[in-house]
């Protein structure tokens, strides 16, 4: 792999795309995958706390949230171009259904990613908070998942899956109608003093088309530090699914700039 092209697969960066260093940006404004391999465990979480999470920061989150119930989620993208070197990226995604004016939509409350550059495009493009992680995701013949999570020496989470195909099915909100793409608050941090700078409020809708979905049982262990406070949430495991999705490219995507905050 000597070559642009080559470093990010089919996409090529852009000198107007606005990514720094304009002369030679750091990564292609779009991505995508061939196919996206993904552990989902439905749980029931105390509302509150979510909201306790929206009102924190010099600059709030200001959405409805909807509903008790969050998604956690382990994802695997085969060949992402965001990280073509590695064949595979790996994704953690903590998600939660919310309301904002006409929005429907899911927001990441926590999101662990395994890939550096990506972490800066889903950060700085989409307002993704994510962060760094280290990773084990095994898929056996019989079905079975098992897999864990790690930031910087400190562990977050480890999961497995179990097929079943008598075990319920649940989504991320009760009754038929579902979150529909994503918004996140992107925020810049002041450079002169502690604050932030800049605030919007970003949506975007691409939705993944899935190739095969299978009802299971999970066991969750989730860890908690000064830093990833994930285990506070102490959530309920109401169902699990392993679900396969098709390729997917960002540019397909439907994206935004709902309001600015700051």
């Amino acid at each position: 792999m000597n070559n642009k092209k080559n470093m990010f697969g089919m996409y090529n960066t852009d000198i107007k795309s606005g990514i720094n260093p304009p002369y030679s940006p750091s990564y292609p404004k779009e991505w995508g995958c061939n196919s996206l391999h993904m552990v989902e465990i439905i749980t029931r979480v105390n509302p509150e706390k979510i909201k306790t999470m929206f009102k924190k920061g010099s600059v709030s989150t200001p959405f409805d949230v909807a509903g008790d119930r969050v998604a956690f989620q382990f994802v695997t993208s085969q060949k992402h171009t965001m990280s073509y070197h590695n064949n595979c990226m790996f994704d953690m995604l903590v998600t939660a259904a919310v309301r904002f004016e006409n929005y429907f939509a899911h927001t990441y409350l926590y999101m662990y990613n395994s890939d550096t550059i990506m972490i800066m495009a889903g950060r700085e493009i989409l307002g993704f908070p994510e962060k760094d992680c280290r990773y084990g995701f095994k898929e056996e013949g019989n079905g079975n998942v098992s897999g864990w999570v790690n930031r910087r020496g400190y562990p977050v989470a480890d999961f497995s899956f179990t097929p079943d195909p008598e075990a319920p099915l649940m989504s991320l909100t009760e009754g038929e109608e579902q979150p529909k793409g994503e918004i996140h608050v992107r925020r810049v941090p002041d450079f002169a003093k502690v604050g932030t700078v800049y605030a919007d409020i970003v949506y975007q809708n691409n939705p993944l088309k899935i190739s095969s979905v299978s009802a299971g049982h999970a066991i969750l262990n989730l860890y908690g530090s000064e830093y990833d406070p994930i285990k506070d949430l102490e959530p309920e495991i109401l169902s699990a699914s392993f679900k396969v999705f098709e390729a997917y490219e960002s540019s397909k995507a439907n994206r935004k700039l709902i309001k600015r905050l700051v």
